[in-house]
């Protein structure tokens, strides 16, 4: 402050506490290293991308996964290195970030190389905005994932193949089946008037042998048939499910094997609970009793074998099928249901079968929304 002649008399000094002022610039510039650290040693790719798609920055680990340098890389366009069939859900995306429509996006796409080479990236972004919620630039993570789509490529592949295989398997096997019933049918009428016949007792045997390898070829064949139609599911669909008499198939069938299972000196114990009714299929219900009923049979050398059923409430049957024959151990609990399995397999096995009775009946007993169950102990039955 001067006086009068222009000469200094005092000094006046006006003191403003910038502490806090301070403390807040350094905050923000240990942030800004912080992030820009972070930024650029990021084990994934990073970019920051401004408001007309070019690109600001970009982290060491970025310029590897694309083939630049980040200085061919700023002021270039993310649109260009995109790949053309991904940029309209790129731009759908980026849309929904500017209208506030979302906070963040996440999509797969393909990246174009320098070397010409296309990758699968998964790309996260962000749309950074200022204190009054004007968009700055654009902050995305860019994992690269051409492993992982590779990856469901082959499994997509594998699953088509292993679709086809089971439609031709199931096609032929049908075709099959039909082809050579025909001729089967033919040789069983024929063999039948045979062995009925006035003739010697050695072509009579020949005949009676015959007629008998004649109908287990057919047996084979009719299961041969129905696991195709069951695999194909045109069983099911074509499946009349009726509120059927349970009861009265069930003893339909003890009577119909009385005869095979008193020739083998074993006792049937039937144990049916009588008019029960239960909305199903009964000619494939009745197919899923027989196999397990004929597996009793041909098991079984002493002893017995028991039918039992129940209705466990109105829509549910329980039925339990037990012999006293040689019964499995616990490792083939889960085999003897799979396609062509038997306990003895190869030229050698003991008993007769084609290993799909237990396989049909599982299929069956599914399309019931039902369960089967089996208990077995070596030599002490099932």
């Amino acid at each position: 402050i001067r006086n009068e002649e222009g000469e200094p008399e005092n000094i006046i000094n006006l003191i403003t506490d910038i502490t806090e002022r301070k403390h807040m610039q350094e905050t923000l510039i240990e942030s800004e290293n912080r992030f820009r650290v972070a930024f650029e040693n990021a084990p994934i790719g990073m970019d920051m991308i401004d408001m007309d798609s070019k690109i600001l920055r970009a982290n060491r680990a970025f310029c590897d996964l694309i083939g630049y340098t980040e200085e061919e890389l700023q002021g270039m366009s993310f649109y260009s290195i995109t790949y053309e069939d991904d940029l309209p859900q790129n731009r759908e995306a980026v849309a929904k970030l500017i209208n506030g429509e979302v906070d963040t996006i996440s999509l797969e796409k393909r990246y174009i190389r320098n070397d010409g080479a296309l990758i699968w990236v998964l790309v996260s972004s962000a749309l950074i905005r200022n204190s009054q919620g004007k968009p700055l630039y654009f902050l995305a993570e860019v994992q690269d994932i051409t492993k992982n789509k590779e990856a469901e490529r082959q499994i997509k592949n594998a699953k088509e193949k292993a679709e086809d295989s089971d439609r031709l398997k199931s096609a032929l096997l049908a075709n099959m089946s039909h082809e050579l019933r025909t001729p089967l049918n033919g040789i069983l009428g024929f063999s039948d008037i045979i062995r009925k016949g006035n003739l010697p007792p050695e072509i009579a045997d020949m005949a009676e042998m015959i007629h008998r390898s004649g109908k287990r070829l057919m047996t084979t064949l009719d299961s041969i048939m129905l696991l195709a139609q069951l695999e194909s599911n045109r069983k099911m669909q074509d499946s009349a499910f009726t509120n059927a008499n349970v009861s009265d198939e069930l003893i339909n069938i003890c009577n119909s094997y009385r005869t095979d299972i008193e020739e083998k000196g074993l006792k049937l114990v039937r144990d049916i609970k009588p008019g029960i009714y239960i909305n199903c299929e009964i000619k494939l219900l009745r197919q899923a009793v027989i196999k397990i009923l004929e597996n009793a049979i041909k098991f079984t050398h002493a002893g017995s074998i028991s039918i039992k059923a129940d209705s466990l409430d109105g829509n549910n049957l329980d039925i339990v099928i037990s012999d006293t024959g040689i019964g499995f151990g616990e490792k083939l609990k889960k085999e003897i249901f799979e396609e062509f399995r038997q306990g003895s397999e190869g030229y050698g096995r003991a008993y007769e079968g084609s290993g799909l009775g237990l396989a049909i009946t599982k299929k069956i007993i599914n399309i019931f929304s039902g369960s089967l169950l089996v208990e077995s102990e070596p030599n002490h039955g099932s």
